[in-house]
């Protein structure tokens, strides 16, 4: 009797270890191998894949995009953790989340490329990064909140774009960046923790007038340049037409639609006969007259000012729509498409800035 007892208690024993096994095969992460990489299938029916650490030695990394057909979704915590010897990382747009102390004294990464896809980033990702020159997040980033000694320690920092999107920097996110000297805050930002830049003592904010950045600048004794009035994005236009434009100057029947676009031969004709200058001597100093544009001035004003910043903004939301023209006047920048940071070189131009680029150069069509 005894002995079927014990055997008993053996087999269920048995049936509960198995049981324990596979709860945690299908609950816990899986990790895989592959060349330069390890990977991290978070649960057993994962549909995604996370760099769970670096093991090549190329300086140079560019992060894979899938593995095994599906796509690399997260750089997971201590990824890359003290790899002192990697200078540059790209990272590709199948990538939302940077985990915790991700790139944690990688002392020399000088450059890392950050898609707009980013939604998310831990704790002292890159902490001690201290050969890193520049931090510039994308105009259209999905990005919240910049976290908790996200930069701490990068003391190779001069500028930082903190852009439209992002609401909060955190307790010490850039927390003894010494050589931090502008740092462009768009409006979208309304809290900034404490100590977040202390240490930077040379630094300056460039924002937006009567945005919080302003505010945080002014209890803080740290240096502010307005860039100029700030028209959210999300304002609907008031000039959206209810009425057709056409009826408000009603009847037209001398000025066809097409005359704005396209040179109009019968113009000519109202030249007087009587006229010292023949038609024909008309028709050809007009058609050489070559108009100068300015890269800028998005409006066609013939001024650069922060009208033209306003206007790019809007086209970036979506709220107006530019002509050729327009589009290759406001891609200040040369990067080949129209964003905020465009506006931002203007308003830079506006506010008397040393050495930008392209803005106020001349074109002729």
């Amino acid at each position: 009797m005894k002995k079927r007892t014990i055997a008993v208690i053996l087999t269920l024993t048995l049936l509960i270890t198995g049981l324990t096994f596979s709860l945690i095969s299908v609950f816990s992460a899986t990790y895989y191998q592959d060349a330069d990489w390890k990977y991290e299938k978070p649960t057993a029916n994962s549909q995604e894949y996370y760099i769970a650490s670096y093991l090549g030695s190329s300086d140079m990394v560019r992060i894979p995009a899938l593995f095994q057909g599906k796509p690399v979704t997260k750089i997971a915590n201590n990824a890359f953790l003290n790899r002192t010897d990697i200078t540059y990382v790209e990272v590709p747009v199948t990538i939302n989340s940077i985990g915790m102390n991700a790139f944690y004294g990688c002392s020399s990464l000088e450059n890392i490329v950050l898609p707009k896809t980013i939604n998310e980033i831990g704790m002292n990702a890159f902490y001690g990064c201290n050969s890193l020159q520049s931090v510039d997040f994308s105009s259209d980033t999905q990005l919240k909140i910049i976290p908790a000694n996200c930069f701490s320690g990068c003391s190779s920092i001069t500028e930082v774009t903190i852009s439209d999107g992002i609401t909060t920097v955190s307790a010490r996110a850039f927390l003894n960046c010494s050589s931090l000297s502008d740092v462009t805050i768009y409006p979208s930002v309304t809290s900034i923790g404490e100590k977040a830049f202390s240490g930077c003592n040379n630094m300056r904010i460039l924002g937006w007038t009567n945005s919080y950045a302003e505010t945080y600048a002014k209890e803080n004794n740290i240096p502010f340049v307005s860039l100029g009035e700030y028209v959210p994005t999300t304002v609907t236009e008031p000039t959206v037409p209810t009425v057709p434009e056409s009826s408000l100057d009603e009847p037209q029947p001398t000025v066809p639609a097409s005359s704005f676009d396209e040179p109009q031969p019968t113009a000519p004709v109202t030249v007087p006969a009587s006229s010292e200058v023949s038609t024909s001597t008309s028709i050809s100093e007009s058609s050489v007259a070559t108009p100068v544009y300015y890269i800028g001035d998005s409006d066609l004003s013939g001024n650069i000012t922060v009208k033209d910043a306003t206007l790019i903004q809007k086209y970036a939301a979506d709220l107006v729509i530019l002509d050729r023209t327009q589009l290759f006047l406001s891609n200040c920048d040369s990067t080949g498409g129209v964003n905020v940071k465009d506006a931002t070189q203007i308003q830079k131009y506006c506010a008397d800035f040393k050495n930008i680029l392209f803005v106020g150069d001349e074109v002729y069509f």
